[in-house]
């Protein structure tokens, strides 16, 4: 599974990439809020998020966990 961090200013810019990179079904893993010890305006501590995704294996033609997976049907 190709598992990608990305890091943005906010939660929708970080998907916008997610969703240019890996596709519209991609799944997201994680998320969390990063602080560093400074701002763009030297005003405190600029924030920002990381967001942990990956692309829907189904999507990207990997096994697909419903029927035609080989499960012994009639």
């Amino acid at each position: 599974m190709q598992i990608k961090r990305f890091r943005a200013a906010s939660v929708d810019e970080a998907l916008r990439a997610i969703k240019d990179e890996l596709g519209p079904d991609a799944l997201i893993l994680s998320t969390r809020e990063l602080r560093s010890g400074w701002s763009r305006l030297g005003r405190g501590a600029a924030r920002r998020v990381e967001v942990v995704a990956a692309p829907d294996r189904d999507a990207t033609g990997g096994p697909s966990s419903g029927a035609g997976d080989g499960g012994g049907g009639v």
